[in-house]
């Protein structure tokens, strides 16, 4: 397995490819969402079924520019974030044909992870997230949860998880419904 630094996971996303990192409970996996071959090798690494969707992580709102239905009210979603909770939120309409989104909505979320935040902030964008791990399986909580489930494939960005037990929470942003706690 290959730890990296901050700079060269911003550059490994830059140039396409996938990456492992920590975050608030479990080690996750993303890429560019812009980068549809990166996201594609995301369900075939993890043996998920496309029609599982992907969560996009961001460290401030901006990064979801674009994303998101910017008529979607925000007023009751904002004192969760950043934090481990997780809004399925009404698409923008220039990305429903995109393949993060499912049904017209999409899966975001502000994080408080300080190395997931560095991440954003220093590619200027949010980022695909899902767990690391092989579909089915449990998450991957340490590095050698990593190293069972994905051997020297993909590099691992340099970091402790956050404090929490569990993923992400998942809400519906409008009806307040609980999809995973």
């Amino acid at each position: 397995m290959t730890c990296i630094t901050l700079d060269q996971a911003i550059a490994v996303i830059g140039r396409g490819e996938l990456l492992i990192y920590p975050t608030e409970a479990v080690y996750g996996i993303g890429c560019d969402p812009e980068e549809l071959p990166a996201m594609e090798a995301i369900w075939r690494l993890k043996q998920r079924p496309l029609v599982k969707g992907l969560i996009l992580i961001a460290s401030e709102l901006d990064q979801l520019t674009g994303w998101i239905d910017p008529e979607q009210p925000l007023e009751h979603i904002l004192p969760s974030w950043p934090g481990p909770e997780t809004w399925i939120m009404p698409a923008a309409q220039q990305r429903l044909n995109h393949p993060i989104v499912r049904d017209g909505h999409v899966a975001v979320r502000i994080s408080s992870h300080p190395v997931v935040r560095a991440l954003c902030d220093g590619l200027r964008a949010c980022l695909t997230s899902t767990s690391a791990n092989i579909s089915g399986q449990p998450p991957a909580r340490t590095l050698e949860d990593v190293e069972q489930f994905f051997h020297d494939q993909l590099p691992v960005l340099e970091g402790e998880l956050g404090g929490q037990t569990r993923p992400s929470r998942i809400r519906h942003a409008r009806s307040g419904e609980i999809l995973r706690s």
